[in-house]
């Protein structure tokens, strides 16, 4: 018969490599952000500018809608 808190041997190598696999793939989303961050900096602030224009335009409008 078993311990109460007897464990199978199975369960804790794949806890602790579910647990080091999701580490990686952290770490790897972290680093293509980071590389993804460099190379299109000038990108992002260029179409940033896009973006605030079209924003500030879809509040014009949805505050000229609800008015009329």
């Amino acid at each position: 018969m078993k311990q109460k808190g007897e464990r199978k041997s199975e369960e804790k190598p794949s806890a602790g490599m579910n647990a080091a696999r999701t580490r990686e793939k952290n770490l790897g989303l972290i680093v293509l952000a980071v590389i993804f961050a460099l190379i299109f900096w000038d990108s992002y602030w260029f179409l940033s500018k896009f973006l605030l224009l079209f924003v500030i335009v879809y509040v014009v409008y949805v505050g000229a809608k609800s008015r009329f």
